[in-house]
């Protein structure tokens, strides 16, 4: 991974003890000569683990024999959880049903007629006598006897029988006739005065005619007009017996059924009607088989179109109240009363339990009882119940079922990757990691399957990237780890050009229940999740930089001796480091100026401006067989010795010497990698004994 590590400087303090004891005579007398002082410094030792003792991110393996010693940088940042009673709800839904008669249900509906004796026929002739009955045609008007059933009645389908009796000794002919309502005129039933529609009968005989009463309004007052036609008795005398008369009689038959009539009616066949409404539409809609709801509320509006009294009772077979029971009321109205109200305010502890059967209907039974009136009253088969069921939005404690499957959106979730501060003590050109890797780890409490859609986002605070996370089936009811250098996370971590990505945030959309399955939910659970970060600390680095500063001591060792005209300072570098070293160096004074230069500068014929390291040799696992090694020796005259005691403060920088950008293959660091730092100095003191 490419990345222009910020500089991260290190300190180490390396004391620089002389170690060498000389006794100085109190006197000098001649002659002069020049004394070798060698002054062996103490030795420092820097490692890897000195960089990460204090940081808990950093772990060493010790477990694994295969990376024993190896650097691993790990850490787990927990994401804000995701909390499902967000979509564990049931939205607001309305039904409508008019519930309506089937059957009218009047008074027994009894025969009605006409006794027409014969002098009401026929003028002249009169019941007990014998008598010659000349041929006639005479008209002939009656109203029949009133119907005490009902005051009109509109039948849907039926038949009524038209029936003439005749006990006269002639025969008769009923030449056209029609039946009408003699309350508005409208006929009912007919029959023309063309000879195909006479209704003959024999003396003392009778005849029927049906006629369908489908469709027919029939009213309580009837009345029969016809043309009566008698072919006499041919000139013979006849007896008329006591009562001579022609009766004609209308009788509905059984069978019929009546759409509308206005009457005193009894009490109707009770109304049963079993019904359902559905909770959610849509071609995958929650299923339930039980779920306890955590609130809601639901009104019931009904409306009586009867114009009579009659008792409403509503069963919600699968609603059950927080104390178990069934839900069901029961309401008795008034004649056209509309506006009465059936109300629950708090569905809290209430269940849907549908008996293990996952289904999204709320399923009622309605009973309505239509009364008797004892006044005549209209009643229709179109009149109706209205009932408006109204729910409120309901929330669930739990939910067992089929739930529809639903989207979850996951807020971005922004948080900093805590490297400690790398700026203090390394920079970089480039790094490539080899095989890093982050997990997220979603944790499910529901049984349903859980699909994530989501993005991470890393940024360097100049480079940004995204990693997207396509349709991860997480499993039901546990842990589902997610690796994402299976999704090119090293590619991408090693885009970054600049600096260290540090910057990361992911976001997305969890879809609960994708494939419809049946599970179980509760309102109280949440998905959380976490990302774990796992860096091996297996990196290709160009261009990295150590800083480290020593404290000069030799002029507090070599405090008195003022002649010293003659110094060498050596440096020897132990490199167990799996990289090529660069190392200069500079001695300053309490201000930080510079007083000399390792390498010395301007260079010298013969002399490099940089102290180069070889890299260790090591074995497959990164072990060091044979470190890399260095001396360089700084050879110092007369004010250059001042200069090195006036220099309280050492300043080495050890750059890493690798390919250019983008060729350097990742190497294993290890905790025992070590760098050495050995300074010494010999210097040349002048005795005068004079």
């Amino acid at each position: 991974m490419k990345k222009n590590i910020q500089s991260i400087s290190l300190f180490l303090l390396i004391t620089l003890g002389l170690t060498s004891c000389f006794d100085v005579p109190d006197e000098f007398v001649a002659p002069v000569w020049d004394v070798d002082l060698n002054v062996p410094v103490s030795v420092k030792k820097y490692t890897l683990a000195d960089i990460i003792k204090d940081d808990p991110n950093f772990i060493v393996e010790y477990n694994d024999p295969a990376s024993l010693g190896r650097i691993t940088y790990l850490h787990e940042e927990e994401l804000t959880s995701t909390h499902i009673d967000e979509i564990l709800k049931i939205d607001e839904f309305e039904a409508d049903a008019a519930h309506r008669i089937e059957e009218i249900k009047i008074g027994e509906i009894e025969p009605i007629s006409i006794n027409a004796g014969v002098e009401e026929v026929f003028p002249g002739l009169s019941s007990g006598s014998t008598q010659i009955i000349p041929s006639a045609q005479v008209p002939f008007n009656s109203n029949f006897g009133l119907n005490t059933a009902f005051e009109n009645a509109t039948f849907s389908n039926g038949e009524l029988l038209f029936k003439v009796k005749n006990n006269l000794p002639v025969g008769i002919e009923l030449r056209g006739f029609q039946i009408i309502n003699a309350i508005d005129g409208s006929v009912l039933f007919s029959r023309s005065s063309n000879s195909s529609d006479w209704i003959i009968i024999a003396p003392n005989d009778s005849a029927s005619v049906p006629f369908s009463l489908n469709n027919k309004t029939v009213t309580n007052n009837l009345r029969f007009e016809s043309q009566i036609f008698t072919p006499g008795s041919e000139n013979q005398p006849v007896v008329l017996p006591e009562y001579s008369a022609i009766e004609i009689t209308m009788e509905v038959q059984e069978g019929f059924a009546i759409s509308s009539a206005v009457a005193v009616l009894p009490v109707q066949n009770k109304v049963i009607s079993e019904n359902s409404i559905a909770v959610q539409s849509g071609s995958q809609p929650s299923q339930f088989q039980r779920t306890v709801l955590g609130s809601g509320s639901f009104d019931i509006l009904i409306d009586n179109y009867f114009d009579l009294d009659l008792t409403l009772e509503l069963t919600i077979d699968n609603l059950f109240k927080a104390d178990g029971s069934i839900f069901s009321s029961s309401v008795t109205l008034t004649p056209n009363e509309s506006g009465r109200m059936i109300s629950e305010p708090d569905l809290a502890g209430w269940v849907l339990d549908n008996n293990g059967v996952a289904s999204e209907y709320i399923s009622y039974k309605l009973g309505i009882t239509i009364h008797n009136s004892e006044t005549p009253r209209a009643i229709s088969v179109e009149d109706s119940v209205a009932i408006h069921f109204s729910f409120g939005k309901m929330t669930l404690e739990s939910f067992i079922g089929r739930v529809s499957p639903s989207d979850i959106e996951i807020a971005p979730d922004t948080f900093n990757l805590n490297l400690g501060n790398p700026d203090e003590i390394l920079t970089f050109d480039e790094i490539i990691l080899e095989n890093p890797n982050i997990i997220l780890e979603v944790i499910s409490p529901t049984t349903f399957e859980i699909m994530l859609n989501g993005t991470i986002s890393i940024s360097n605070g100049i480079e940004s990237n995204e990693l997207a996370l396509n349709n991860i089936l997480i499993q039901p009811a546990g842990v589902t780890g997610v690796e994402l250098k299976d999704f090119g996370l090293e590619e991408l971590m090693n885009s970054f050009s600049e600096k260290f990505p540090k910057n990361f945030s992911f976001s997305g959309t969890a879809t609960l229940n994708p494939n419809y399955l049946t599970g179980s939910i509760s309102g109280k659970d949440s998905i959380t999740s976490n990302l774990d970060f796992v860096l091996p600390l297996n990196a290709g680095i160009s261009g990295g930089i150590i800083t480290d500063t020593v404290k000069n001591n030799l002029t507090d060792n070599l405090h008195g001796i003022e002649d010293l005209n003659y110094a060498v300072v050596k440096l020897e570098l132990t490199n167990e480091i799996p990289l090529s070293l660069a190392c200069v160096g500079t001695f300053n004074d309490i201000n930080g100026a510079t007083q000399l230069n390792l390498p010395p500068r301007p260079i010298m014929p013969g002399n490099k401006d940089t102290i180069f390291v070889d890299p260790p040799r090591v074995d497959y696992k990164g072990n060091t067989i044979t470190a890399g090694y260095r001396i360089q020796e700084l050879e110092l005259f007369g004010d250059e010795v001042k200069k090195f005691l006036e220099s309280p403060i050492m300043t080495f920088q050890v750059r890493f010497v690798t390919p250019p950008n983008g060729t350097n293959l990742p190497v294993i660091f290890n905790i025992k990698d070590e760098l050495n730092f050995k300074i010494s100095a010999k210097a040349s003191y002048r005795v005068d004994i004079n």
